[in-house]
């Protein structure tokens, strides 16, 4: 509400509502206003971004129509349309092509019943009383403006095959990974689907100006749906560390290995991709555990070599000399917490099959690059 204080003489009407519903119905305002992209068009509108001073009008009769209609309360409010749709933060988006604003009455939900309007659906899943449900955002504007591989609507077939995957990733994660599935539940609110890579790999990633909203194609399986979560939670976390105090220094022109990556790396982004890579090796100290056969070889390979690259990277991070005292204390816990994934045994086979390929994709990083810093 600070930063749309600032907003305010866009929408004199609108803001004044808000603050009245916030009073009123604060659940509803709080769902609204901690949407992953509603931080991100507000900093936009705060600069006059993208539409100018239009697109913060817009933004502020938008939360303030959808923060209505969560609350259930019988009001009128205008949202002006920008390229020819109105997007209401969590609930949907109406299609209004040449109007130039949209009236919604918000205690009647009439919109539902336009032909324009489509609402954000979403997955969900439980598991031993744990609930994990995330708006599938495929037409936010905003949802990630800068990431070009995002997708258009997912067909109705489609949908039904992201929450079957969903439902197993969370069975496996809330029986073998319980500690995963609890942060999981708690901070990510918002999938966006985007484009497999161009060989067809499936692809994520976390919006780090979204806080809660992670991107990934559509999973293989069950299980990559899982490791997913888990490597996107992880990002999510440290974002939101981030947001509190600096970890590294500024980024300069310096760049390191990065034994995940076939480019070099700027130390915050190693430090991303490091902690990152620390819990897919945690997951698949666990998930090995409970792998069988061709699985669970495939399991301790991936934590053998998964744990050795969070290793090498965070020991040259701790090496770097361009950490705060708080990213010294924190890549301290880091390197602990890998001291005790390395003291677990792993069959020799997956050990030597995870250092060779180690050093395969060094080799190749130094014939590019001359070094591995």
């Amino acid at each position: 509400m600070l930063l749309l204080h600032s907003l305010r003489h866009l929408d004199e009407d609108s803001y004044a509502l808000l603050t009245r519903l916030q009073a009123s119905a604060p659940r509803a305002v709080d769902t609204v206003l901690t949407y992953p992209s509603v931080g991100v068009r507000t900093q936009d509108a705060l600069l006059g971004n993208r539409e100018g001073e239009r697109g913060g009008t817009a933004m502020l009769g938008a939360l303030t129509a959808a923060a209505a209609i969560r609350a259930g309360i019988a009001c009128t409010v205008n949202v002006p349309v920008s390229n020819g749709t109105a997007f209401l933060p969590s609930l949907g988006l109406l299609y209004a092509p040449g109007a130039d604003s949209v009236r919604f009455e918000c205690g009647a939900r009439e919109h539902e019943k336009e032909p324009g309007w489509h609402p954000i659906r979403t997955l969900q899943a439980e598991q031993k009383r744990l609930r994990l449900e995330l708006a599938l955002d495929d037409i936010d504007p905003y949802r990630s403006p800068d990431v070009p591989s995002l997708r258009a609507r997912i067909p109705l077939a489609e949908l039904a095959i992201w929450e079957k995957l969903l439902r197993e990733a969370w069975i496996l994660l809330v029986s073998a990974h319980p500690a995963a599935a609890v942060e999981s539940a708690a901070m990510l609110r918002v999938l966006v689907p985007m484009r497999p890579a161009s060989g067809g790999e499936q692809t994520s990633a976390t919006f780090y100006d979204s806080l809660g909203a992670v991107g990934t194609s559509l999973p293989p399986d069950a299980l990559s749906f899982a490791v997913t979560l888990v490597h996107e939670m992880q990002h999510t976390k440290l974002t939101a560390l981030l947001d509190l105090l600096p970890l590294t220094m500024p980024d300069g022109e310096e760049r390191y290995y990065a034994p995940w990556r076939e480019d070099p790396r700027p130390l915050s982004g190693l430090l991303q991709g490091a902690y990152a890579h620390l819990g897919i090796a945690a997951f698949w100290s666990r998930q090995r555990l409970v792998e069988q056969g061709d699985s669970r070889d495939r399991a301790h390979l991936e934590f053998a070599r998964w744990r050795a690259g969070a290793t090498r990277a965070a020991r040259i991070i701790a090496g770097s000399g361009r950490l705060t005292p708080a990213g010294v204390r924190f890549v301290d816990e880091m390197l602990d917490a890998l001291d005790g994934l390395d003291a677990q045994p792993v069959p020799d086979a997956a050990g030597r099959a995870a250092a060779a390929a180690g050093e395969r994709h060094l080799r190749r990083w130094r014939e590019r690059f001359g070094t591995s810093r």
